[in-house]
């Protein structure tokens, strides 16, 4: 039978993991580190530009969908209360609280046509200036169910049906 085993250089696991995980080297050599360093910019050159289109998409979509949805639930809410799609002459009452800055909005038989016209570089919009996005209701037992969106500003962010 063996005695407790005691603390000595030669039994000190803590200094001796290194050598016995790497086969007894102490470090990486330059070339593998230049040979990292290289895989590392090669993954960031195609996920960088990757990343930036992602938050700028994200930007504009945070700056057209919600007003479109106000939009979309003013246009359901007429419709449960008058029994018909909104007009042209119903407009102004369906903008009502909604920012429609950098937006044209037609209205024809409840279909919405939105129109970005942001000429200005300054805008936020603008590299959507000119885009349109038709949303037409889909009717179903009564209310409007869902929307069917379509059109370049739909593709453009991504939320084409």
């Amino acid at each position: 039978m063996r005695g407790p085993r005691h603390y000595t250089e030669k039994n000190n696991s803590l200094r001796s993991w290194p050598v016995r995980f790497f086969g007894g080297k102490q470090g990486m050599s330059s070339v593998e580190l230049v040979v990292s360093i290289c895989v590392m910019a090669v993954v960031a050159a195609v996920f960088v530009p990757a990343y930036i289109t992602y938050v700028q998409q994200t930007r504009v979509l945070s700056l057209v969908l919600p007003r479109l949805q106000q939009l979309e639930t003013n246009i359901a809410l007429f419709y449960f209360f008058e029994k018909r799609l909104p007009n042209t002459a119903d407009l102004p009452e369906l903008l009502g609280g909604i920012d429609s800055e950098n937006l044209e909005v037609e209205l024809a038989g409840g279909v919405v046509n939105l129109t970005v016209v942001a000429p200005q570089s300054s805008s936020r919009l603008y590299v959507l200036d000119g885009a349109t996005m038709i949303a037409s209701p889909v009717m179903g037992a009564g209310s409007i169910s869902t929307w069917h969106l379509d059109g370049e500003l739909a593709d453009r962010l991504g939320i084409s049906n």
